[in-house]
């Protein structure tokens, strides 16, 4: 979460604050992307635009882009606070915060803006090599991009190559008892290292 999320990624880091903060400056051809996959976002953009001047469109992309950068710094920070100072750089007396429920709603958040942003960037380089398609120029890339464009369930890859028996218990294994899902985990705090015993 620190790397996909955090505001000062190291080089060579995959940062999606990093890559919103790229279509901020650029934005251009992402406008009929949002229009086909996120109605609802546009329609909202164009109330708070006010007075349609010429090239609105960049200008509503960039505050669409914004709101959804602003999201995930915000619902990221408390993970980033916890995986900074408590994981890694291992100080067990700092006061955690951080609840699951901060946790799951931060990797919930990374997943739906990755996930969307996944699908316009496919919808936009789909846009780009249609007219390459349409001539028969485009060396199968267009086919490439949308076979990529339709996502990959991973469990069923595995299946699709019919990888060695075992694999998929990694997948089956459980990741908690029936005490655990039965506890408020929620409402609880992640365990200090050294209740962990770790």
């Amino acid at each position: 979460m620190r790397r996909l999320a955090g505001q000062d990624p190291e080089e060579g880091d995959v940062n999606l604050v990093g890559l919103l903060e790229l279509l901020i400056r650029d934005p251009s051809g992402l406008w009929e992307c949002f229009q086909q996959h996120f109605p609802e976002d546009t329609t909202k953009a164009q109330r708070t635009e006010g007075p349609l001047p010429i090239g609105w469109e960049a200008s509503a992309c960039k505050r669409l882009l914004g709101e959804d950068r602003r999201l995930l710094i915000s619902v990221a920070q408390r993970t980033v606070h916890f995986a900074s100072n408590r994981v890694a750089h291992s100080v067990p007396e700092v006061p955690v915060k951080t609840t699951f429920d901060d946790l799951d709603q931060a990797i919930d958040t990374v997943k739906e803006i990755t996930e969307k942003y996944t699908r316009l960037l496919f919808t936009k380089r789909l846009r780009e090599l249609d007219p390459l398609h349409r001539a028969g120029n485009d060396n199968g890339l267009y086919g490439y991009v949308l076979q990529l464009s339709k996502g990959t369930d991973l469990l069923d890859e595995m299946k699709r190559r019919k990888l060695q028996d075992g694999w998929k218990d990694i997948f089956l294994e459980p990741w908690a008892s029936r005490e655990d899902i039965e506890r408020p985990l929620g409402d609880t705090r992640p365990p200090s290292r050294m209740a962990s015993g770790v």
